[in-house]
């Protein structure tokens, strides 16, 4: 999911000046990731398949993300298993692993949920290995039941540092442990015996291994790659036989999305949609390499639009696509940002969407979180239009510049044309050379190279309002490419309202020689060149990211676009054969604006990953990557989204909250500040699923220049929404002057339909045992609470005491406590006459009967004396223990 924001986290942290404890370091822990991932196959349809590395990066990436600062993520101290979270740990990889399942064998299977949920719980089992003493002890093969059964937590009375906590005591500790987190109280704030984590500091470094110069981090990473191969090769052994969920969980494909305007003036265009749309359906159906992860249908009108129809089932999607029919509507503009923003919250990222209509949008107020959305989800969206009520919609145009997408324009007996085009693109690896335009006057030359990786060029031409006299695309060897060539495809397409005018040409050529391809227009009026190839080198990434405070690096997306004038970080992944890679900036038009300096190796970063710091330009802008492939040819790739500074930020303080209950609702300061001149935002709430409703009060603020303003966002969540349902509300602050300033942040949150129980407050029914007669007295757990009101059913787990069973002057009797397994405990009334009193540790399970589990522990003294309280000197023996 997006990350989420912690403002108020982060602040605490920034100010106490306190590292919050992770595992290895974020290059350590994509590396095994990654190169583990890479090497692990399965088959589908009798075929060894792979991760792709677009699906290895998901997965890198999500564990990376888990120890994004800003993510409540890092305050949970059972996902990086310190602080002898063993118990706790366990259980998270075993809903983790579920999650991972449920995921992938949905309909429509869902894999990059899935793929998250494997990110996660792959850092959590390296952690286990960085933070843990289980190298120490000798032992090299990793826990086997990660993901499929629980392990206790240690016992309290194991003093696995007796004497120093940044050391282990004898036989590695004597006992599987980890170390505990050193927060503001100090070196001294943990329990007797126990182990540092380690927060690097000269005082308490403790016992993780989380860099290659600790000790034993070499061994501790030996047995995380293990362990990281084991879990997953586990998933897949249980999804054998299940292909689609197998090429899930391996691949990243998104969701092939049809928005279709079906008013009545679609009349004479519905049938040539759903012919298209039928076609490109049946053939990427038919080859298992094309096929979406699943498929999302949105049609629209005017006052209605939807719901979505999702499925991965392409007969089922075939079926309603061939229900459509044109009719109502009455007047031209219809609401197909409405549509938009459905089909968007219904798809999956890295997604293309495709919206056929001949109408204007007549919601463009949604433009904005439209494009915020659909940029927040790496979605591309292309549009097909057979008219408007007026010039081209700037919705239109904006939707499909900023989010890389291609806008074609055309009669409506043409929209078949277009399924070459789409079918090309949706091949899975079609990935962007060039974006160039700008306004004709004469003659343009427009050049481009071609790599020998690229399979198939694509070259889509847009002259909508242009007068072009002449138009030619050259080979490398100079000659012009024509309809009648063996190995191209030309498609023309003409303007609705100007008989036989030419307003748009696409070009598929296969097996492009290699070398620097022209595009030559004569005419006057605007133009748009988009340059593709089928290929495995691409810009996968790009994005303007934060560094993350904690002590292991990392950089993290912000949310939404940077501020104008800043000095950003910029973040770069190049796949596939390459070898060497340079940068650039380049605005709307494909103009050259500066040099961007990122490289490999950036401090605190992934060794894959390109970084850098420079000035953002003073214009909306593109990343270019360029330098040569594998064989020496020179190539060039485009990152299709535009970024732009803005004058305005989005703030949202959802302090550390990353769950809502269903049934509630819940209300967050927003914050929009302002560095440009004095300007009035309009500030809109839209969530990602259905019934979650969000709304922002007030929705629109005056923000002078160097100020801020306050509002106020609210979520509903209804009572029966789903556990686990991830809602992401995009909020965007739009500048009611000029509709392309504006900017945008998304939180995401977790629907938590039944919460644990609180043992927080937990309490012995019976604190002190007095007299000493050696009877036994039975002690229960009080003040146990659940936040939903259910019912709390407790079981002692395990029941420890500060002094041996049978010790000097103790009386002779022994065990000393039994009840384990029961609501109650039953504890001796007993210490020894020569020590200083006995400290009993009960620990207990809280079960709120709907699956809502948590852990505490209580304790008991039996004093020195009626007017000497017992002293804890730490030691712990099991009270059921015999006298032998």
């Amino acid at each position: 999911m997006r990350r989420r924001h912690s403002l108020l986290s982060a602040l605490i942290l920034a100010s106490l000046c306190v590292a919050v404890p992770s595992a290895f370091d974020v290059p350590t822990h994509r590396d095994i990731t990654i190169t583990r991932l890479r090497d692990i196959t399965a088959t589908v349809s009798g075929k060894e398949v792979h991760f792709s590395q677009r699906a290895l990066e998901e997965v890198a990436q999500a564990n990376e993300d888990t120890d994004d600062l800003s993510s409540a993520a890092l305050f949970h101290p059972e996902r990086h298993f310190t602080n002898e979270r063993f118990l706790e740990g366990t259980t998270e990889l075993i809903n983790q692993r579920r999650r991972v399942i449920s995921s992938v064998t949905a309909s429509p299977a869902d894999g990059r949920t899935g793929r998250q949920a494997l990110g996660r719980a792959l850092h959590s089992i390296q952690d286990f290995y960085s933070h843990s003493n289980w190298v120490e002890q000798g032992k090299s093969s990793p826990i086997g039941s990660f993901g499929t059964g629980t392990t206790a937590n240690p016992p309290a009375a194991l003093a696995a540092c007796p004497a120093n906590g940044n050391t282990l005591g004898p036989n590695g500790g004597g006992g599987d442990t980890s170390g505990y987190y050193v927060g503001v109280l100090g070196c001294g704030s943990i329990p007797a015996g126990k182990c540092w984590h380690g927060n690097y500091t000269s005082s308490c470094p403790g016992i993780n291994k989380d860099k290659p110069e600790f000790r034993n981090h070499g061994a501790a990473r030996a047995v995380a790659e293990r362990a990281t191969t084991d879990f997953v090769q586990g998933i897949l052994d249980t999804l054998a036989g299940n292909d689609k969920a197998i090429m899930a969980l391996l691949d990243v494909r998104g969701t092939t999305a049809f928005i279709i305007d079906d008013t009545g003036s679609m009349g004479g265009a519905i049938a040539g949609v759903k012919s298209a749309v039928s076609q490109i359906v049946t053939t990427l159906d038919a080859d298992p390499d094309l096929q979406p992860t699943n498929w999302v249908l949105e049609r629209f009108g005017d006052p209605d639009v939807g719901p979505p129809f999702e499925t991965d089932d392409a007969s089922a999607l075939l079926a309603r696509v061939n229900g459509l029919s044109a009719g109502g509507g009455g007047d031209c503009p219809e609401l197909s940002q409405s549509g938009l923003l459905e089909a968007i919250d219904a798809s999956l990222p890295n997604s293309n969407l495709y919206l056929f209509t001949d109408a204007s949008a007549n919601d463009s107020g949604l433009a904005n979180a439209v494009i915020a959305k659909a940029k927040d989800k790496d979605i591309v969206i292309n549009y097909a239009l057979m008219g408007s009520c007026s010039p081209v919609d700037p919705a239109y145009i904006r939707g499909a510049s900023e989010t890389g997408g291609l806008l074609t324009f055309m009669q409506r007996n043409e929209v078949g044309k277009l399924t070459s085009l789409f079918l090309t693109q949706l091949s899975g690896d079609l990935t962007r050379i060039l974006s160039s335009g700008g306004v004709l006057s004469g003659v343009s030359s427009t050049a481009f190279p071609v790599d020998a990786t690229a399979r198939r060029l694509v070259v889509a031409v847009n002259t909508v309002d242009a007068l072009i006299s002449d138009f030619k695309l050259k080979r490398p060897s100079g000659a012009v490419v024509t309809a009648s060539d063996p190995d191209a495809s030309v498609v023309q397409l003409t303007d609705p309202f100007f008989t036989g005018r030419i307003v748009g040409r696409i070009l598929i050529i296969q097996a492009p020689a290699t070398g620097s391809w022209t595009v030559e227009l004569a005419g006057s009026g605007p133009f748009d060149i988009a340059a593709s190839a089928s290929s495995p080198l691409e810009l996968r990434r790009f994005a303007i990211v934060e560094h993350n405070a904690d002590i292991h690096g990392g950089y993290f997306p912000i949310s939404g676009q940077p501020l104008a004038g800043a000095t950003v970080i910029g973040d770069a992944t190049v796949l596939g054969p390459f070898a060497s890679a340079t940068f650039s900036a380049v605005d709307d038009s494909g103009t050259p604006l500066t040099a961007l300096p990122l490289a490999r190796n950036f401090p605190d970063a992934a060794a894959d990953h390109f970084l850098g710091t420079f000035g953002l330009p003073l214009v909306p802008f593109r990343v270019v990557a360029e330098g040569e492939d594998e064989t020496g040819h020179p190539f060039r790739r485009e990152f299709p989204a535009l970024f732009t500074g803005q004058p305005a930020s989005v703030k949202v303080n959802v302090g550390s909250l990353d769950t809502l209950p269903a049934g509630a609702s819940r209300s967050f300061d927003i914050s929009v500040s302002n560095t440009g001149a004095a300007a009035t935002y309009a500030l809109q709430a839209t969530s990602s699923v259905p019934g979650v409703t969000a709304f922002v009060a007030p929705n629109f603020v005056t923000v002078n220049g160097g100020a801020s303003a306050t509002s106020q966002l609210t979520v509903n969540v209804p009572a029966g929404t789903p556990q686990g349902t991830e809602v992401a509300i995009t909020i965007t602050a739009t500048n009611t002057g000029n509709a392309a300033i504006f900017n945008s942040a998304t939180v995401t949150f977790s629907v938590e339909t039944n919460r644990p129980p609180d043992t927080a407050g937990a309490a012995p029914s019976i604190a002190t045992l007095w007299p000493v007669n050696h009877r036994m007295v039975d002690v229960g757990i009080k003040d146990v609470t659940d936040p939903d009101g259910d019912p709390v059913t407790i079981q002692i787990t395990r029941i420890t005491q500060s002094e041996p069973v049978n010790g000097a002057g103790d009386g002779n009797t022994c065990g000393d406590a039994t009840g384990e397994g029961t609501a109650i405990a039953h504890l001796r009334a007993e210490r020894s006459g020569t020590g200083s009193g006995r400290v009993y540790m009960v620990e207990f399970s809280a079960a709120d009967g709907k699956g809502g589990t948590s852990t505490g522990s209580v304790m008991v003294t039996v004093p020195k004396s009626a007017s000497q309280p017992a002293v804890d000197g730490g030691l712990r023996f099991p009270s059921s223990g015999s006298c032998r």
